[in-house]
């Protein structure tokens, strides 16, 4: 294998996934020409393990920036006592359960929360200023959190080229000094319930049908390199 295109459609989510992902990543273009081919969303997460590539292309129509970071957790005190639930915490510390859904957060927990993702955001402002080759105040004047247009984030120097799959093909064989080369696309491999359900043909497959009511799709508590409005079943 001389080059690899890394096909990249996600808003984004954990802070320490979309790391480890970012990492191999960087190791991985240390040995071969790596080119990023941005689908729908490359946005947060997905941007920051693409920002590492030597190349980056964006469909026409790609959504992706979003450089920043979220916590998200959700507060359940005033639910709970309305149906008269207390909920009883005994700790070692007056931040052992900062974020908790279950009270409301203090002065401190926010501060202490604030403190954890200054710092994951300032890592991911370094992977795109070391991947892209940008200033500190270019990166600081984008890294706002908005998305943007393909267009948009090539003039903002976030992605080289404008095109598709076949594009990116054609520069990573020109990258690695290619004339000609076989494209090999690696595939995740179905799980045997998958299996069953695509090629069953007995009129007995299951279906599966999640369904939400509205403000119960939150994220679990946490730091997140995510888009959040990218997120299936998020408005």
């Amino acid at each position: 294998m001389k080059a690899v295109v890394l096909e990249v459609n996600s808003p984004g989510g954990g802070v320490t996934a979309s790391d480890i992902i970012a990492h191999e990543v960087g190791e991985l273009a240390r040995k071969k020409k790596v080119v990023v081919c941005m689908k729908g969303v490359a946005a947060s997460g997905g941007y920051y393990v693409s920002a590492g590539a030597h190349k980056i292309y964006a469909h026409p129509t790609t959504i992706t920036g979003s450089i920043g970071v979220l916590w998200a957790s959700a507060n359940f005190e005033e639910l709970m006592n309305n149906i008269g639930v207390r909920f009883k915490v005994i700790k070692t510390g007056p931040l052992k359960d900062a974020g908790s859904g279950y009270r409301e957060m203090t002065p401190e927990d926010e501060e202490m929360i604030r403190t954890v993702i200054d710092d994951a955001f300032e890592r991911f402002k370094k992977v795109v200023r070391d991947g892209r080759e940008l200033t500190v105040e270019q990166v600081d004047s984008i890294a706002t959190g908005a998305v943007f247009t393909a267009a948009e984030a090539k003039r903002l120097g976030l992605v080289d080229e404008i095109g598709y799959m076949e594009d990116a093909i054609k520069g990573v064989k020109v990258l690695a000094h290619l004339d000609d080369a076989t494209v090999v696309r690696y595939r995740t491999r179905p799980s045997l319930i998958e299996a069953l359900m695509a090629h069953g043909g007995t009129g007995e497959d299951e279906l599966r049908v999640r369904v939400t009511a509205p403000g119960t799709d939150w994220l679990p508590a946490g730091m997140y390199y995510v888009w959040e409005s990218g997120l299936p079943g998020q408005r």
